[in-house]
């Protein structure tokens, strides 16, 4: 305030006193007030405030303080802004730069003075930059763009430049201004965040996950685009609001899920969990697994829940497989011990039977009624059979058939057994690979399986019979998921019928299931090709929509072609004087298989155990012929006494009989030395198979035994 007054050591000039008229006219005046040559006296002070003095100044001067003060404070914002500034000819020369763009370069600014931006900038941008330039030059606008910097030490930085020319003389532009923002860790935790959320991503689709944001607030549920992918969903299909979230829930899952949920909302511990059904766009249901954490406001209120869904369906149907097949093998056992009982008692029954039915002449009226307890005797047996087959527990003579011949040789018996208004289409692949299958058995299948589709087209239709030979490799895995790969012959068969329910086909294999009237039908004819199935390390699956029909599906594993055995017919036994070990835990049925043999002319020593066996067999000076045993005996099974009598007669041939023996005989009855019957059987027949097992060394009964 110098040039304002002449004020100085707390004293200021005379009120009354005039100023000179050229104390500021001048603009050329000292800075300093010239000392005045009058002698100083002190004056009162001044009754106006100090600053009435600034009234002295000219607007002029007072202008030129202002536009200094403006100009340092810019020239300071220039030079120490945090943005790097550039002023660059219309060649993109640097005029002038800013500290900040130097320490961005690594370089002394006098040294970026005279060269060119471009010098500065990433090769892979140069036309980036040029074209940025040529905007800038051409537009007159404010032109932006991303470049990458080398600074002097070969480091990269980022940068983000915003340009502005100037026109010295309207229409022609000297120069342009450049704001350069370093964006370099910008970029970096952008593109850190960019690289999370790809892994994020890669890990929901790994592991089959979707996001879910529901505001609980304004009771609105967004779902992310995958999930809406996954169901099939277009985005103006689904509203955000959660009732038509809840829309798509399973029926038989909703009031389940919806209680947990309010539950958890009244008080949510831990994170929220739950497995429920939703329904795609084409009708069907997919299990998810749905995860949530609450989010809260400062205030602890909760406002939103933050989750994810995933796909369990396989995991489901696997469990449901695992489920079934525990059910299964827990019928399977509890069948195949009543089967075991029975067995025993029907071959006492039936065979007392036979026994007495040869002793009446056929005028006697006591031989009809034998005749019928014989008769139904034997359809006893016949279900103890089924069972067995559901169960797995019985014989099978396993041997590589060709599937189509099979089901060309039992086309005809088909077609009578189907009746008027049924046709049957063949549907079979040349050069079908061999199974190993009990050729029997295996027509029981087609029978059983072809009277359940007649049963289910009471108005007629088409059964349908497929082959094919397939191969599930780990490239082209199993489509149901539990078949090991390998070369398999698939067997289909399917009718034009009214189909099945899905809570039908969850019961359809278990024994004594049926959906037909009381009187007319056992349940037990799918069991049977069920257990059939398995025994041949097979793999059965059903697909059945109501009124769409019903297709089953058989897998059988490829076996090498061999010859086919031939059984050996039985013929009548002649002189039988072989010597034999007879052991049976059960009396009645013991009784009766000595009095059989011993009526043949065999020597007999019987045993009611394998401990008297043993015993049976010390006292002995010579071997007996064949050991003739049951195979499930308490103490010691069939299996161990073999064994340790053969010890003692290295040769001893074996006649296993069994009403089921719960246990896997791989290879036992592959030996020529080995054989069995299955219980019950008549006396006649046990005579039979014992004479052509005696007859014939080589003789192979069975090549499989209670498998899989």
């Amino acid at each position: 305030m110098a040039g304002f007054a002449s004020v100085y050591e707390g004293h200021t000039v005379s009120a009354q006193r005039k100023p000179a008229k050229t104390s500021v006219s001048s603009s050329k005046a000292s800075a300093r007030p010239a000392r005045s040559t009058a002698p100083r006296r002190r004056t009162a002070p001044l009754p106006l405030p100090l600053t009435r003095l600034s009234a002295v100044a000219s607007p002029e001067r007072e202008a030129q303080w202002k536009f200094e003060a403006m100009r340092d404070c810019y020239a300071a914002l220039f030079e120490y802004s945090q943005a790097g500034f550039l002023r660059l000819d219309t060649l993109g020369t640097i005029v002038e730069a800013n500290l900040t763009v130097a320490r961005m370069l690594g370089i002394n600014r006098k040294m970026l003075i005279g060269q060119p931006l471009a010098r500065f900038i990433k090769p892979d941008d140069q036309d980036t930059f040029q074209q940025h330039r040529r905007n800038v030059l051409k537009k007159d606008i404010r032109h932006s763009c991303e470049v990458t910097l080398l600074t002097e030490t070969g480091a990269k930085r980022q940068v983000f430049i915003e340009s502005l020319a100037v026109q010295d003389k309207p229409g022609r532009i000297a120069h342009w201004y450049a704001m350069l923002l370093d964006i370099t860790e910008r970029k970096q935790i952008a593109d850190a965040l960019k690289n999370t959320k790809e892994q994020l991503q890669k890990v929901l689709v790994a592991s089959n996950a979707w996001l879910w944001d529901w505001d609980t607030c304004a009771n609105e549920m967004h779902v992310s685009r995958e999930w809406m992918v996954q169901f099939g969903y277009e985005e103006e299909e689904l509203t955000n609001d959660f009732e038509r979230w809840d829309s798509l829930l399973h029926p038989d899952d909703r009031d389940r899920v919806l209680a947990y949920l309010r539950a958890y909302l009244e008080k949510p511990v831990g994170n929220y969990r739950q497995e429920f059904r939703v329904r795609h766009r084409d009708g069907s249901y997919r299990w998810i697994a749905s995860t949530a954490v609450p989010s809260r406001e400062s205030d602890g209120q909760q406002i939103r829940m933050l989750g994810f869904d995933s796909d369990i369906t396989d995991r489901k149907q696997l469990e449901a497989q695992f489920y079934q097949a525990q059910k299964m093998e827990a019928v399977g056992r509890f069948s195949a011990s009543v089967a075991h009982d029975f067995n025993n008692l029907l071959t006492v029954i039936n065979g007392y039977s036979a026994l007495l039915i040869d002793q009446l002449p056929p005028d006697d009226s006591r031989h009809k009624m034998v005749a019928e307890t014989l008769r139904a005797g034997e359809r006893a047996a016949t279900l103890t059979k089924q069972l067995l087959a559901f169960s797995r527990r019985q014989v099978l003579k396993l041997e590589p058939i060709n599937l189509n011949d099979s089901i060309r040789s039992i086309r005809s018996m088909l077609g009578r057994l189907l009746g008027k208004g049924f046709s049957i289409a063949l549907h079979l692949a040349p050069d079908l690979w061999p199974i190993g299958a009990d050729k029997g058995q295996f027509d029981q299948i087609i029978m059983n399986l072809a009277v359940n589709s007649r049963d289910a087209m009471p108005d007629g239709g088409e059964l349908t019979f497929g082959t094919h030979n397939v191969e599930w490799t780990n490239g082209a895995p199993d489509p149901h998921g539990i078949m090991p790969t390998g070369h398999y012959v698939e067997l289909s068969i399917g009718d034009t019928g009214q189909g099945m329910s899905p809570e039908t086909m969850a019961h359809i294999f278990e024994p004594f299931f049926t959906t037909k009237e009381i009187g007319k039908g056992t349940g037990l004819g799918l069991s049977t090709v069920y257990g059939i199935v398995k025994q041949s390390h097979g793999y059965i699956f059903v697909d059945s929509k109501l009124n769409r029909g019903t297709t089953f599906q058989l897998y059988f594993p490829r076996v090498a072609a061999a010859q086919v055995l031939v059984d050996i017919a039985p013929t009548r036994p002649a002189g039988c004087s072989e010597t034999l070990l007879v052991v049976e835990d059960q009396d009645s049925i013991r009784a009766l298989m000595v009095r059989a043999l011993m009526q043949q002319g065999y020597r007999v020593i019987e045993a009611a155990n394998g401990e008297d066996a043993l015993q049976a067999a010390a006292s002995l000076t010579e071997p007996v012929q064949v050991l003739v045993t049951d195979i499930i005996m308490p103490r010691m099974t069939g299996l161990a006494l073999a064994e340790q009598l053969r010890q003692v007669w290295p040769g001893l041939r074996v006649f296993y009989m069994s009403g089921y023996s719960g246990i896997e005989l791989p290879d036992l009855l592959d030996k020529p030395e080995n054989a069995c019957i299955q219980k019950p059987f008549l006396p006649k027949a046990l005579v039979e198979q014992l004479r052509v097992f005696l007859d014939n060394p080589t003789h192979k009964q069975a090549e499989g035994f209670g498998l899989d």
